[in-house]
């Protein structure tokens, strides 16, 4: 099952091997062809050396090793551009996406809360809590199927009641999915859509209305940024010819090629956040309403109570029938990964 969070972590990972691999190829390729040429200290002259140039010689290489490695990458960076600032503008856009969903009580909240939110689905739940769909939600919806008696989960994940009535539109794309065996490959994205008609149906979301002026803020914004950018990269090599001791001006050198990189991508970058940043919102508009918002409070306020005075993060799934909704809301809060990969084997078996 391919989440947001997993995708973004495989598009990561893509983009920085690419680089990086890139740049190692070209640091072989300079040294082979004697751009780069290496000399040691043999045992004979380093005997030679007392401890303080022996310092500055290890210093002063490291420095020089690290310069030139950031100077490959920088390179790399460079010679794939257009992937560059594609990745860039994606990366932000999804950040500030994500960070502009959620409130001040989501980064900072101390209060308990104890009661059962019985009224809504645990995907629902989850949705509010955080705006991200996972593996565990998935399991959690089960999980509540079975307390509803439709489904057991024993050894393997078996229908007991096919009837659909009174289940929300997100339990019965995942009971038709375990209807037809096709658990296994739920389409997330899919699973979002039901969740977020389920959230609207219990009117619990409204509109962003303030998208396209959080666009032209950061528009505003960027474009100063990249104003002190081009002004601090212009002074910058009066700054670099003044300072009197050149080992602390080498050392700041890489500097110039990292405010160069930026000034050269920034423009681009920015296009492709701003327009990212709209695509997404676009897709998906919607933020907390107040009701919304009551829930999101009782929920990190269970998170905390769980956390700290319960010991569901360690309970075994046979024991849900002691713990009941508190093990379900464990799951969907992230606080029991034990239970979520028991059951993720069995929907994969």
């Amino acid at each position: 099952m391919l989440t947001k969070k997993k995708l973004i972590r495989r598009i990561d990972i893509i983009f920085w091997s690419i680089i990086i691999i890139r740049a190692i190829i070209e640091i072989i390729q300079a040294i082979q062809g004697g751009d780069i040429n290496i000399h040691f200290v043999t045992d004979n002259h380093l005997e030679l050396l007392s401890i303080k140039d022996s310092i500055y010689i290890s210093f002063s290489t490291t420095v020089f090793m690290l310069f030139m490695f950031s100077f490959f990458v920088i390179a790399s960076l460079l010679q794939n551009f257009y992937l560059t600032f594609i990745y860039i503008g994606v990366r932000i856009a999804y950040k500030k996406y994500s960070k502009e969903k959620l409130d001040k009580i989501d980064f900072k909240n101390n209060s308990y809360y104890r009661d059962i939110i019985s009224k809504y689905s645990p995907a629902v739940l989850s949705y509010i809590d955080d705006f991200k769909l996972e593996e565990k939600d998935i399991v959690a919806t089960l999980m509540s199927l079975e307390l509803k008696q439709k489904l057991t989960i024993k050894d393997s994940i078996k229908i007991i009641n096919d009837s659909e009535e009174n289940l929300d539109e997100n339990e019965k794309y995942i009971f038709k999915k375990l209807k037809s065996n096709t658990l296994k490959n739920i389409n997330m994205l899919e699973f979002e859509e039901n969740v977020k008609k389920d959230c609207l149906d219990y009117n619990l979301l409204e509109e962003n209305k303030d998208i396209k002026k959080n666009i032209i803020k950061k528009l505003i914004f960027n474009v100063f940024v990249y104003i002190l950018i081009v002004v601090s990269f212009s002074n910058f090599p009066d700054f670099f010819n003044n300072i009197p001791n050149k080992n602390i001006a080498m050392i700041l050198l890489p500097v110039i090629f990292i405010l160069f990189l930026i000034m050269f991508i920034f423009p681009f970058a920015t296009i492709v956040y701003i327009r990212s940043y709209y695509i997404m919102n676009k897709q998906n508009p919607y933020i907390r309403n107040k009701k919304a918002r009551n829930i999101n409070k009782k929920m990190e306020g269970l998170r905390n109570y769980m956390k700290d005075f319960s010991q569901l993060s360690e309970s075994q799934y046979n024991e849900i029938v002691l713990w009941e909704d508190y093990l379900i809301y464990s799951v969907i809060l992230g606080q029991n990964s034990k239970i979520v990969k028991e059951i993720m084997e069995k929907i994969n078996a």
